[in-house]
């Protein structure tokens, strides 16, 4: 076939939530789309596929570093014919859609992302296929986004140590939270307070682990005769989620608060405050049908394996007709809606 064919996936925007005008899905997530397929010319014995892949990557040298054998371990893979179940069938010229929905499990997978050593993927592979012609495929990514919870504390978490202390109202926060961190000195004015947002990512397999610590964020706070106050510190809006759930990778944070005081007055104090960077609002509570992947994972062997799965598109023929601003419903008259005379 010579003319070329233009294969490419297309997801509704009425599925999933929104960060950042980006659509993000989330365990029992249904989003449903469509792969277009746009040629010039019949396409002759011809199917079209879908796959849906989550997977984790390592670095291929930080793997062999770690004593893993395979780079890349699929968290998942799923397919459905679209297009030819019964066998090969023509495509006619022209622009053709074929449709899709998908259901996420209740399984807290890893969050999509992107680190230099590791990394966490869900794609959409769409894949056309036909004796006349090569192979075509369409990739769409999706990003996926774990349900952790931020629970509030009874109490505020308190450290003492040289003569100082802090506390924070509660060890649990979203992406782009501030934080209030009270500070105290008993003897000697605080001078300055330096807060630094730490991660320590773990990765490796079958007992053979290392670690990297990294400083995502830090903000150094200057300050004048004060022996108490409170400080804020603004977590970054790209943060990942806390991941303690996966075989192959952790992701852990914590809050370095160093307390600076008159130099005659002696060291600084220093504090760690660990912390998890929850996607749900304080209080609110995962499903109790929620599992976490490692313990997915564990009970494979044993049980039926929960992955996402096709199911059948959503109809809306239900629905209220569309509203148009121009012309108004047709209301019963309003005499209908008079009162009628009390009979007390």
């Amino acid at each position: 076939m010579n003319s070329p064919v233009k294969l490419s996936i297309d997801l509704l925007p009425e599925f999933g939530w929104r960060i950042n005008g980006e659509p993000v899905y989330s365990p029992g997530s249904i989003f449903e789309g469509s792969v277009k397929v746009d040629t010039a010319t019949n396409i002759p014995q011809a199917t079209i596929k879908i796959l849906f892949v989550g997977t984790e990557k390592l670095r291929p040298d930080v793997a062999a570093i770690s004593g893993v054998m395979l780079e890349q371990r699929p968290i998942f893979a799923v397919r459905s014919i679209l297009f030819g179940k019964e066998g090969p069938q023509d495509i006619p010229s022209g622009k053709q859609q074929y449709h899709f929905a998908i259901q996420l499990p209740m399984v807290n997978y890893p969050p999509t992302f992107v680190h230099s050593m590791c990394s966490c993927s869900f794609r959409l592979i769409a894949v056309l296929e036909s004796n006349s012609t090569q192979r075509v495929y369409s990739e769409q990514s999706i990003r996926y986004i774990p349900y952790i919870e931020t629970s509030p504390l009874k109490d505020t978490y308190a450290l003492t140590a040289h003569g100082s202390s802090i506390s924070v109202p509660s060890l649990s926060y979203l992406q782009s939270d501030t934080i209030p961190i009270h500070y105290e000195s008993k003897n000697s004015p605080v001078t300055s307070v330096t807060v630094k947002l730490r991660r320590r990512l773990t990765y490796g397999d079958d007992g053979v682990e290392d670690h990297l610590d990294e400083t995502l964020a830090s903000e150094e706070i200057k300050l004048t005769n004060t022996l108490n106050g409170t400080v804020y510190f603004n977590l970054p809006e790209s943060i990942i989620p806390t991941i303690d759930y996966s075989s192959w990778m952790s992701m852990t944070y914590s809050l370095e608060v160093t307390v600076r005081r008159q130099k005659r007055m002696g060291t600084a104090a220093h504090f760690m405050v660990p912390l998890t960077i929850g996607t749900m609002g304080p209080g609110i509570r995962t499903p109790s049908d929620l599992k976490p992947y490692n313990q997915f994972k564990e009970a494979a062997d044993t049980s039926r394996r929960v992955v996402p799965c096709f199911v059948q598109r959503i109809e809306y023929e239900d629905c209220l007709p569309e509203y148009a601003s121009y012309k108004l419903p047709n209301y019963q008259n309003s005499s209908d809606w008079a009162a009628e005379p009390s009979t007390a």
